[in-house]
């Protein structure tokens, strides 16, 4: 069975009504722009699991933070390899309107659907959501 395919408007749709408009990386501010985890230019879809919604732009926010730190961002999932599956590829994400951080599978774009995964969290020092909003976890 081929996987489901999205249009843009489509994709984005699910994307932020997984999100509820909010940046799903520090879970704080309103989400701003949509960001690829496999970036279109490298075959990366508009599938609800290789997108985030997340404030800022490329260059601000959480946005600017993830495309400007790219090893610490396939760390943490918010990049990934041309020839990963996303939908089988964890993302650390500040869920506030769920549970908080944790490692996610964005598999579907139904929240109730969406499913946690029991891994340990990134090692202390790394950029995550948290350290971000709080001024930890390195330059920006």
């Amino acid at each position: 069975m081929s996987p489901e395919v999205y249009s843009e408007q489509r994709g984005r749709d699910a994307v932020h009504e997984r999100s509820l408009l909010t940046c799903e990386a520090c879970g704080r501010k309103r989400a701003e722009s949509i960001h690829h985890r496999r970036k279109r230019s490298h075959g990366g879809l508009w599938a609800p699991a290789n997108l985030l919604d997340v404030c800022g732009s490329g260059t601000t926010g959480c946005h600017g933070r993830i495309e400007s730190e790219p090893i610490l961002s396939a760390v943490l999932g918010l990049h990934i390899a041309d020839d990963s599956d996303p939908s089988t590829v964890p993302v650390w994400l500040d869920r506030v309107t769920w549970v908080g951080p944790a490692w996610w599978l964005l598999g579907s774009p139904e929240p109730d659907l969406t499913q946690w995964v029991d891994l340990p969290a990134p090692p202390v020092g790394l950029w995550t959501p948290r350290a971000l909003r709080s001024g930890l976890g390195g330059p920006r």
